[in-house]
């Protein structure tokens, strides 16, 4: 157990800027939580945090130092229990939503390091405070321009991020309602409640749901909803395949598909 709770607690820290979470929902698969800016600001919060904090407990008696600490100290506790749903859990990590609590822990120590920077300035006079000031905002700038660009452009675009989503459910529904085949057609690669969603878009299309691709092998025509590395190549294996067939009603959303018709052997 305590070599699991040791594993799990590096993933949960090297989530924020070393390897984050794979699931398209919450990630771009596999990267950093945090943008390499925002990264450093947090590092460097965490520094002054502790700073703060042992400057808190040697000046017990002077309020700034000792109110300053105790607001350190209570992020990083903070920080430390959001992340304990994560650390317990053995599966599926790193998981940036068992640990979504952090946030709120996570940004003020960027904070945190724009005050120390911005105070630390300050004693060197007006030239540095405003060559300090002026790089932060350049900095804070960046950061919302690379979490802007892969939130609306890398995500976005990102076939990975439509299929885990989804977002092509409605297009097999309409192929289903449209194709005229209704008997002899498998699905594979819809969770559970997309199923739902095809059963009410396409009521009379009664398609085999496959969970695996050997249960599509009685299918003339299998429907692949699923960009899962090596799915379509199961599916196709030790068959007569006619036709493959690449559908994509919206381009650019994650709409497509692929229709694969197999021919008998007699």
């Amino acid at each position: 157990m305590a070599a699991t709770i040791g594993r799990n607690s590096l993933l949960a820290i090297g989530k924020y800027h070393v390897s984050g979470d794979t699931n398209w929902r919450y990630n771009l698969s596999g990267e950093p939580l945090l943008d390499p800016i925002t990264g450093v600001l947090v590092l460097v919060g965490l520094v002054a945090a502790v700073v703060a904090i042992i400057l808190g407990i040697r000046s017990p008696r002077e309020s700034l130092p000792r109110r300053l600490g105790a607001s350190a100290a209570l992020m990083l506790a903070g920080l430390l229990i959001t992340q304990l749903p994560e650390i317990l859990a053995n599966e599926g990590n790193p998981h940036a939503l068992r640990s979504i609590g952090s946030q709120a822990f996570v940004f003020p120590l960027a904070g945190l390091a724009v005050a120390s920077a911005l105070r630390w300035a300050q004693s060197w006079g007006r030239i540095m405070r405003r060559l300090v000031s002026a790089v932060l905002a350049i900095a804070l700038l960046a950061a919302a321009a690379l979490n802007a660009q892969e939130l609306f452009g890398t995500y976005r675009e990102s076939l990975g991020h439509h299929y885990n989503t989804q977002t092509n459910v409605r297009t097999v529904a309409e192929y289903l309602n449209t194709s005229g085949t209704q008997e002899g057609v498998a699905v594979i690669g819809l969770y559970l409640y997309d199923r739902a969603v095809i059963e009410f878009l396409a009521p009379d299309a009664a398609p085999v749901y496959a969970d695996n691709p050997e249960q599509t092998r009685d299918a003339a025509t299998v429907i692949v909803a699923t960009a899962e590395s090596g799915i379509e190549q199961a599916v196709i294996q030790g068959r007569w395949l006619q036709r493959r067939e690449v559908i994509d009603a919206r381009p650019g959303t994650g709409s497509q598909f692929v229709v694969l018709t197999f021919g008998t052997d007699s």
